[in-house]
């Protein structure tokens, strides 16, 4: 796919980790294309440096504005904020905090302080590496704004409407 000349949207994101440029393409498929030396090294770069002088106050923000669709797998340097829907079969691992203020029916994981949602159907939710217990994940299907953060390594989940 064209993703030079179709291309509608580029952000770039540096941070002491390294960099990941994303390029949306406008194609047949309509994809994202990741233009990283590797997803795999980019995840094993996030979970390595966990706790090495990386924190979600020296990471830039990303805002997605687009659904990521079943499949698509973001791997992300930075903070996160998506507004539109995230499908089932997606998955997003960030190394700063991560907000999402539609229907969430991915995989999220997030190495930041907190994560905010509003409505969570999907079937894994892990921050710091503690991943929410099975028996907590009905509580995040109403569409309540709720923030999750670590205590005591149990995620604790809090109303916030």
């Amino acid at each position: 796919s064209k993703t030079t000349q179709d291309s509608k949207d580029s952000i770039e994101s540096k941070t002491t980790i390294d960099s990941i440029k994303l390029t949306e393409s406008k194609s047949t498929t309509d994809s994202i294309k990741l233009t990283e030396s590797s997803i795999n090294t980019k995840k094993d770069s996030i979970i390595n440096n966990f706790g090495n002088n990386v924190t979600s106050n020296n990471l830039p923000t990303i805002t997605f504005n687009r659904a990521v669709r079943n499949g698509e797998e973001l791997i992300l340097d930075a903070n996160a904020i998506f507004l539109k829907n995230i499908n089932s079969g997606a998955k997003i691992i960030t190394q700063g905090n991560l907000q999402i203020y539609a229907n969430c029916e991915g995989n999220i994981e997030s190495f930041g302080d907190f994560i905010v949602l509003k409505k969570f159907n999907g079937t894994k939710i892990a921050l710091k590496n503690v991943s929410l217990e099975a028996k907590m994940l009905s509580r995040l299907k109403d569409s309540k704004l709720k923030i999750l953060n670590v205590e005591n390594g149990i995620i604790k989940v809090t109303d916030l409407t």
